[in-house]
């Protein structure tokens, strides 16, 4: 099985890097499988103080002061404590998971463990479910864990504080006195916002759309029209001297003088993340390009928050999408 180190999820707008020694990973659109070797954790005694740092973590850095991240956990138990895991971690000592983690006598349950230089460790909840949601997300400078069994209600595990700088969030599979153990994240879903009060057990579901065209372009050329100032100009407006790309992860965009925004991620041909900034909320694009007869197939997807959010962002997706299949066609008739 393939070990890559950068793992990259559909809605999830950044990178995913190993804290760690790679591990077996399937990943698949808005899904993930990460199998672990034996004894292997993330803890730091509270009593002792002894690290436990045989895990890894898949991690990519959160390009946002508040956001959400939310997944459906489901663990292969098969020794006490294996856990499939939701992790923050502003520092290397000061660190967040919510496992979804099986007891000593084979009660799976919620655990939280929050670490600052030595971990604590408290159960929030005993399931009988082979399958929870788990959320993580941070406002105001605090994170809150919440948890579910079935999707719809949700209930707050904890909510704590970490330190005010940027953090890392993403996933972890512990197995510490087991052979190894297997946990599978899947309709993972990212967004730059808290969608819900800390309390309310209903949190509403991110609104979303996808918006796909194929344009008669190779695929080089539809990545340049979207990546070159002046292609890009060509099409989505503005002129070479106001339309600014500096194309790579955390590089800012400027089209004329109302749009700009900057690169979450950038796959080269393959993947761009873009961030618009607007008064009321940045909004988060993700665009993919792959080969299809004898074009290009362009997918874009959105996660929003309202539904004029949403309404409004397919709406004005199409149109671009338009106008830039008009100006690669213009292109290769030419």
């Amino acid at each position: 099985m393939d070990l890559p180190e950068v793992v990259r999820l559909t809605g999830v707008p950044m990178a995913l890097r190993w804290s760690g020694a790679p591990l077996p990973v399937q990943p698949a659109e808005d899904a993930l499988t990460i199998t672990t070797g034996p004894r292997t954790d993330w803890f730091v005694d509270p009593a002792t103080g002894e690290v436990t740092a045989t895990g890894s973590a898949l991690l990519g850095v959160a390009p946002h002061r508040e956001f959400t991240l939310t997944a459906r956990v489901s663990v292969d138990f098969a020794s006490a404590f294996d856990a499939g895991a939701l992790v923050v971690r502003p520092a290397p000592d000061h660190w967040a998971k919510l496992a979804h983690e099986i007891s000593t006598q084979r009660q799976p349950m919620l655990v939280s463990v929050v670490t600052r230089g030595r971990s604590d460790d408290a159960t929030g909840l005993h399931t009988d479910a082979g399958t929870v949601w788990l959320k993580v997300s941070r406002r105001a400078g605090a994170y809150a864990f919440h948890a579910s069994t079935d999707g719809d209600v949700w209930h707050l595990i904890r909510h704590f504080y970490l330190g005010e700088q940027d953090c890392e969030v993403g996933f972890l599979t512990q197995s510490p006195t087991g052979e190894g153990c297997r946990a599978r994240f899947t309709q993972i879903s990212y967004l730059n916002a808290v969608v819900h009060d800390l309390h309310d057990a209903a949190h509403p579901a991110p609104l979303e759309y996808v918006v796909e065209r194929d344009l008669a372009a190779p695929r080089d050329q539809v990545w340049q029209a979207w990546t070159d100032p002046a292609a890009f100009a060509s099409w989505f407006g503005g002129d070479v001297g106001t339309v600014g790309l500096d194309v790579r992860p955390g590089g800012r965009w400027q089209a004329g003088t109302g749009l700009s925004g900057r690169y979450l991620d950038v796959v080269d041909g393959r993947r761009l993340v873009m961030e618009t900034a607007f008064p009321g909320g940045d909004t988060v694009m993700e665009m993919t390009f792959s080969d299809h007869e004898g074009g290009t197939r362009v997918r874009v997807g959105q996660r929003c928050r309202s539904t004029e959010e949403r309404d409004g962002g397919r709406q004005g997706t199409e149109v671009l999408l338009e106008a830039c299949g008009d100006f690669v066609t213009g292109q290769e008739g030419r």
